[in-house]
């Protein structure tokens, strides 16, 4: 608004500097052609300055017209962008595991991963300029008009593109999938025809998981474990055809699964009323367990009625949990754990887990072993006191991770491969480089035709 005020103020300054100019008894012609060239741009700046929102407004509608919008292309854009992301840091750990059995598909991978980055750089690009002109709109057309308003055109040319620039792409970057369907090709992309399924872990009584593996299991096949972010989300790559197949979501800690909110369900379900594009989010309940550290899981039957968790520390941990029935708690540690103490109201210290042992496994490549303590009802409060003989080792190497399981690596694949690849480099990285060029040159042509007003003289 303040912008819009400054150019309406230069637009009558330039006026009366026009009329100055041209009504100067200096016959100097040079200076007197200044006088209607001063008196034409203060008419049409102050036209521009009070119209700006209804020519905003021809623009949303335009745009609505034609099939844009503006929240679906950023939701779309930003789904994509965390697809990208996602597929390039699973087929650098596939091509990592590849590399030891199939070299030249690895060297495939190589070329694709690099393919895949310069598609995220233009989707990237793509982002930034539709948040820069969705939510600018209108300081960057008033800031366009206001440097048109500068008398004797000063910067006349740069206001005139800029405000050119904002307004095209304002009605035609939402366009860009549209303009993307018309140039794409009918490309077999099976192998990477997949889904993206993030959310929030959190236990059943709503504490945040933030250390962990997910797996899911659909047609008694198992895909997983695949470890959590660090912040916590989980980032599941499914193959589409199994969202429509009944799937248990697992928590996969110390050769345990715990079976979550999501069991024997149908994806699709719920990802339709949620998802962008190849994006899904779920937020997973995580079912009796109480607590997770790389390595640890602290869990408990049945499912306590309350829990607080009271201190966490590197080798020590605190909880309060209420039991309504005869129960059992479990500690599920890896070999490299050492219990010191366990105390239980501080009435009962336990500091030889050997009798409580129920039994041994081994999770993938580590060995572990689960202890239970039998509990009665009531309020306990617990203490464990640890130590860890070595950082290494703790959970899964990544030889065990879910990325090799993910697809069917098939004589047709190496095929299904180069389309995708095709595919991406085609539509989402010339598509949009020759979208924004086109944006540019209507832009450009635009700032011309509104940097001549010569032509439209209102003083002869």
């Amino acid at each position: 608004m303040h912008l819009l005020l400054t150019s309406f103020y230069l637009s009558i300054l330039t006026f009366y500097l026009g009329v100055f100019i041209y009504a100067l008894p200096i016959p100097i012609t040079g200076l007197k052609r200044w006088g209607p060239r001063l008196i034409n741009d203060a008419f049409f700046i102050a036209i521009l300055s009070t119209t700006i929102d209804s020519i905003i407004g021809f623009a949303d509608y335009l745009r609505h017209t034609l099939g844009g919008n503006w929240t679906y292309y950023i939701h779309a854009v930003r789904g994509l962008i965390m697809y990208r992301t996602t597929l390039i840091t699973v087929l650098s750990i596939l091509k990592d595991y590849i590399l030891k059995v199939v070299p030249g598909v690895s060297r495939l991978l190589s070329i694709g991963i690099n393919i895949l980055t310069a598609s995220l750089y233009a989707l990237l690009l793509m982002y930034f300029l539709a948040l820069l002109v969705y939510y600018n709109i209108g300081v960057l057309s008033s800031l366009g008009i206001t440097l048109m308003a500068i008398p004797f055109r000063i910067a006349r040319s740069a206001g005139a593109f800029l405000l050119s620039f904002t307004l095209v792409l304002y009605l035609a970057l939402p366009l860009y999938p549209n303009f993307v369907s018309i140039l794409s090709v009918p490309l077999s992309h099976s192998f990477l025809d997949v889904t993206v399924i993030y959310g929030n872990i959190v236990t059943d009584l709503g504490y945040r998981v933030l250390e962990g593996y997910v797996g899911l299991e659909v047609e008694n096949k198992y895909i997983g474990p695949a470890k959590l972010a660090p912040n916590g989300h989980m980032l599941l790559i499914v193959n589409k055809k199994y969202l429509d197949k009944p799937s248990t979501l697992y928590f996969d800690a110390s050769s345990h699964r715990f079976y979550t909110n999501l069991t024997n369900i149908i994806l699709s379900n719920l990802c339709l009323n949620r998802s962008t594009l190849n994006m899904c989010r779920i937020d997973v309940a995580v079912k009796g367990l109480l607590y997770y550290r790389k390595g640890m899981t602290i869990h408990m039957t049945p499912q306590p009625q309350f829990l607080e968790i009271l201190e966490i520390e590197s080798n020590s941990i605190s909880f309060k949990v209420k039991l309504q029935s005869n129960g059992s708690l479990y500690l599920s540690i890896v070999n490299q754990y050492k219990i010191n103490l366990i105390s239980i109201n501080n009435t009962i210290n336990i500091d030889d887990l050997a009798k409580y042992r129920a039994y041994g496994w081994i999770w993938y490549n580590v060995p572990g072993n689960t202890y239970v303590i039998p509990l009665t009802p009531g309020i306990y409060t617990i203490h464990l006191k640890f130590e860890v003989s070595s950082l290494e080792g703790l959970e899964p190497s990544t030889d065990h991770l879910y990325p090799i399981n993910i697809y069917e690596l098939q004589p047709e694949t190496v095929g299904d491969i180069m389309d995708i690849l095709t595919y991406t480099s085609y539509v989402e990285v010339i598509s949009s480089l020759l979208y924004l060029s086109l944006l540019m040159s209507t832009s450009y042509g635009l700032s011309k035709l509104l940097g001549s007003t010569t032509r439209l003289r209102l003083i002869p």
